[in-house]
């Protein structure tokens, strides 16, 4: 077989017994010629292969798991943060009925089931019934927020200022309903739509609530402000998001997380100082912080961003976690910077392994011949089995007659570990 006509995935499994390479032996004759149990024990040996298999693949390919995970986790945050239309409509469903007895039970239920099947005109005038014809309901207060979600999602010329409407009833009559902090949420991304459009009042009040100060009881209301401020008035918003996260004494942890993820829809060279600040120069005491800087320098080329990865690195004191995020960061660049700073890692004794594991990973995914080259390399002078494995998977990545010849070279050798 041509090494470009190989897959990974046929390279044996280990083996530590003579049984086992018996069985597996059985596996090159053709099954159905074999006595009946010898059959058997070729197929369970063949389905223990092919669990073995998927089992180190998944091991093998977690870096990239992980960080397909923190992609995913960003653009989750993009639409539930910044207000997108998309992320109105994939809200969470409305609540079950959570009123034992009330007499509006029935009529919610029917409101919040058209709601939730996207029938909004009918689930507005449902909701807007509980009020009307049960006015002593417990669900009184929630229906205008609910019905508030309807009118938007249903759309129109008016949608927008009514939902608005609804919205200040509820806060001003009901201030302790149980959707009281949904409601405002919904109320500040409206204002900030309606801001963008030319309204000067919602702009005066998404600004107004966007300069609060951090001892404001409802910070998460001000993260949304602060999100409706950037896409209104970038300029305006970006000093206030940095007075945040330089404040960290007063501003709770939470804020600053949303502020950086903010913030980082922006990344001109202030922010990027920001990000190298809160990683590393002058690190957040918050870890979460911490993670999210060095996970948006991952997105900012240029040598000082790498220089701060490095920094991190290269210390020490830094947690395990942080130099995991930081390693990824490091591989997103594509400079021969980047890759020194990898192959680097990848050979410091004393590192966490799982991250040097990381590191030649990262390695074999910039498929390019210079990378092979080192790795096959790196492999002679690695005494870690695990290290080797991983050094032996990350080649395999890329396809290549010297790579081919490498690997049949490591199949054929007595020396090595079976």
């Amino acid at each position: 077989m041509r090494w470009t006509e190989m897959r990974w995935t046929h390279m044996p499994a280990r083996v530590t017994t003579m049984a086992a390479v018996a069985l597996f032996g059985l596996l090159a004759t053709t099954v159905e010629a074999l006595p009946q149990e010898a059959r058997t024990r070729a197929r369970e040996a063949r389905i223990q292969e092919a669990r073995y298999r998927e089992a180190r693949y998944r091991e093998m390919t977690a870096p990239l798991a992980l960080a397909r995970s923190e992609v995913m986790r960003a653009n989750v945050l993009a639409t539930a943060r910044l207000g997108s239309r998309s992320a109105e409509r994939s809200a969470p469903e409305i609540p079950e009925p959570w009123i034992q007895q009330d007499p509006a039970d029935s009529l919610y239920q029917a409101a919040r089931q058209a709601l939730n099947r996207g029938h909004y005109a009918r689930s507005g005038d449902l909701f807007q019934q509980i009020r009307e014809r049960y006015p002593r309901s417990g669900y009184v207060g929630d229906s205008y927020y609910f019905q508030a979600l309807a009118v938007q999602r249903a759309g129109g010329s008016r949608a927008q200022e009514r939902s608005l409407e609804l919205l200040g009833v509820m806060l001003a009559q009901h201030p302790q309903a149980t959707t009281r902090d949904e409601a405002r949420a919904l109320q500040m991304r409206i204002q900030g739509l309606l801001a963008r459009q030319g309204n000067a009042d919602a702009a005066r009040q998404v600004a107004q609530q966007a300069s609060a100060g951090c001892d404001d009881e409802d910070q998460s209301l001000r993260a949304a402000a602060l999100s409706a401020l950037l896409q209104m008035d970038s300029e305006r918003a970006v000093p206030i998001l940095r007075e945040v996260l330089e404040d960290r004494d007063v501003c709770s942890a939470e804020l600053r997380r949303r502020s950086i993820f903010i913030l980082a829809q922006h990344l001109d060279e202030g922010a990027v100082d920001l990000l190298i600040d809160l990683a590393h120069r002058n690190p957040d005491p918050d870890a979460e912080v911490r993670e999210q800087a060095v996970f948006w320098l991952s997105q900012v080329g240029g040598e000082e961003a790498l220089a701060a990865l490095e920094s991190i690195l290269q210390d020490a004191d830094a947690d395990e976690k942080l130099q995991e995020k930081a390693v990824f960061a490091v591989s997103q660049h594509s400079s021969p910077r980047a890759a020194e700073i990898l192959r680097g890692y990848a050979e410091r004794q004393g590192a966490p392994r799982a991250i040097r594991e990381n590191a030649i990973f990262w390695l074999g995914q910039r498929g390019d011949a210079g990378a092979s080259d080192y790795l096959r390399d790196l492999y002679g002078r690695l005494q870690d089995q695990e290290l080797k494995e991983r050094a032996i998977f990350s080649i395999a990545q890329t396809r290549s007659d010297a790579n081919g010849r490498w690997l049949m070279d490591r199949v054929r050798d007595d020396g090595e570990d079976p």
